[in-house]
């Protein structure tokens, strides 16, 4: 086929190909991303409750107050994965019984995150239950965890995604908190 002098292009068939290439490379990443996005989320999770868990240990020296994290606290009707809040009691072990590491509407809240990001799910953890039945940690000004008990708190938060993947929250009694993927 003739062309002009100065015209300038591509033709069908090398657009079609670069479109084809393009294809083909696009259904061999598909996969490999599809597996990555759950790990990115799993790994997003674990270093949010990480960060949570830091934020606690220094509102508390901050305020000079408890704060207590708590896993699935209802409010208002909306039950949060986790909810961090400032615990107005006056101290963890001279409180009411019954009402120890609980959030009493008012109390001001510091963080809260109403769901995990999808495809992740918080499968178990060991920390102590407060008089709600729900998992907690209270750290004193000092940052030492406490628990429900009045003794130091430890424990350890497990999260999982749609693969099948384990992130480990960890908190020891001294406070030090690490994420652990076995």
């Amino acid at each position: 086929m003739r062309t002009k002098s100065g015209q300038k292009g591509f033709t069908l068939v090398e657009l079609m190909i670069v479109v084809a290439i393009i294809g083909i490379l696009a259904a061999i990443a598909t996969p490999a991303l599809l597996s990555w996005l759950p790990n990115m989320r799993l790994n997003s999770a674990a270093r949010d409750l990480y960060g949570i868990i830091m934020k606690a240990k220094g509102e508390a020296a901050k305020r000079n107050s408890n704060c207590t994290l708590v896993f699935n606290q209802i409010i208002g009707g909306t039950t949060f994965a986790y909810v961090l809040f400032e615990d107005n009691n006056p101290s963890i072990c001279t409180v009411t019984p019954g009402r120890s590491a609980d959030y009493d509407a008012g109390e001001p809240i510091i963080a809260q995150v109403e769901l995990w990001p999808q495809g992740v799910v918080m499968t178990g953890s060991t920390l102590p239950a407060n008089d709600d039945g729900n998992n907690s940690i209270t750290f004193k000004p000092n940052s030492i965890p406490t628990g429900n008990n009045c003794g130091l708190a430890n424990g350890t938060i497990s999260l999982n995604n749609t693969n099948g993947q384990i992130a480990n929250i960890i908190v020891n009694r001294s406070g030090n908190v690490r994420i652990v993927k076995p």
